[in-house]
């Protein structure tokens, strides 16, 4: 069994086509505290969960995450996290790779270039999350090789040089057939 969890609706970024923005402005809307969170993975535990997929707003952005991930970890669970990558390539997180805590990390990227991610994202992100994947290349190499790491992309049709998009759609369909 798998379990998903919004760990926080707070996010350092405010990304144009975000489906969790409504949450940011909401007062109303408070995380749970550390006790109930970490109640909860027991329970989940005890039920045969096996996996716990960390979202967020930004899971990064809240203070207790490392525990979190530790508590999953030792009580078998695989995590997943997906994160914007911003804050990724901060020191702190490279016990994250030490430690072995993240089975399947998910980085968000919005663009091929720092103009196309920035223009969704805000400016600088692109190179925050470039120096991020930097980070997570050197470390995953050091401490956990293992760790699949993805990219989570979203394609905007603004972005899609049509003529290329079309050949590449025949193309596909006639390998297919």
């Amino acid at each position: 069994m798998k379990a998903t969890i919004d760990i926080t609706p707070h996010c350092n970024l405010r990304c144009k086509h975000c489906y969790n923005s409504e949450k940011y402005f909401k007062k109303s809307i408070q995380e749970m505290s550390q006790e109930q969170v970490m109640e909860l993975f027991y329970r989940l535990a005890e039920q045969g969960c096996d996996e716990i997929n960390f979202l967020g707003g930004e899971p990064l952005v809240r203070s207790e995450i490392l525990n979190f991930l530790r508590l999953t970890h030792a009580l078998k669970m695989r995590n997943s996290l997906t994160t914007n990558g911003t804050l990724l390539g901060e020191n702190r997180f490279e016990t994250i790779f030490r430690e072995g805590l993240v089975d399947n990390l998910i980085i968000s990227l919005d663009g091929q270039t720092a103009e196309e991610d920035d223009r969704i994202r805000g400016k600088g992100v692109f190179q925050k999350v470039m120096h991020s994947l930097e980070c997570v290349r050197e470390w995953r190499k050091k401490h956990h090789p293992q760790m699949t790491v993805s990219i989570s992309f979203c394609l905007f049709e603004n972005m899609l040089d049509k003529s290329g998009y079309e050949k590449i759609g025949r193309a596909s369909c006639r390998e297919r057939v």
